[in-house]
C-alpha cells in the first residue's frame, strides 16, 4: 500500500454513531446504518457527496467500538431517524489506499500506523478519541463482486 501525507478539506457527513465491537456487531452495524442514512438523506432531498465511510472515533481491539457510519454530503445536513450530522476537519491526513477484501483492513491500518510511526507523525487524538480516522469504500461491492479489486482508503489527521 502507497501512503503519502496529504492536504485534506473538512468533510461534512451524515452518519449513524453506534458502540459495536470487532468481535462481534461490527459488520451488522455497517450494512443495517448504511441504508438507514441514505434513507435520511433521501427524504431531505440530499444526495452523497462520494462512497460511503467509517469514522473510528474510539477504538478497544478487545472491548468496545465507538464508530459512525454514513456518507459525506455536499453540506451538513438536518439531523432525524437517528442520523447525525458532523464534518471531519481540513488538515493533513496519512492517506493509503487498501486493494483487496475488508479482512484485510486491520492489517493495512497496522500497515499505516507502523508508516506514521517511522515518519514520526503524531496522530490527532484527544484522550482515547480520533478526530480524525476513517475509512471511505471506493468500490461497491455489489457492482464489482471480487473481493480481490475493493478498493478502500484509509484516512488518518495527523496533530498539528
Amino acid at each position: 500500500m502507497e501512503l503519502a501525507i496529504q492536504a485534506r478539506s473538512a468533510l461534512p457527513y451524515a452518519a449513524i454513531a453506534s458502540t459495536t465491537s470487532m468481535r462481534g456487531g461490527f459488520g451488522d452495524v455497517i450494512e443495517s446504518s448504511l441504508p438507514d442514512v441514505l434513507s435520511h438523506l433521501a427524504s431531505i432531498g440530499v444526495e452523497p457527496a462520494g462512497p460511503p465511510l467509517v469514522i473510528y472515533r474510539v477504538i478497544d481491539m478487545d472491548g468496545d467500538l465507538q464508530i459512525e457510519v454514513g456518507w459525506p454530503v455536499p453540506s451538513e445536513v438536518a439531523p432525524g431517524d437517528g442520523v447525525t450530522g458532523g464534518t471531519l476537519p481540513a488538515g493533513r491526513y496519512v492517506v493509503g489506499t487498501y486493494v483487496g477484501p475488508y479482512d484485510g483492513l486491520l492489517d493495512a491500518n497496522t500497515e499505516l500506523q507502523d508508516w506514521g510511526e517511522q515518519q514520526g507523525v503524531t496522530w490527532a487524538v484527544e484522550g482515547d478519541r480520533w478526530l480524525g480516522r476513517f475509512e471511505s469504500y471506493l468500490s461497491d461491492p455489489q457492482t464489482e463482486p471480487d473481493p480481490s479489486g475493493w478498493r478502500t482508503d484509509i484516512l488518518y489527521l495527523i496533530a498539528d
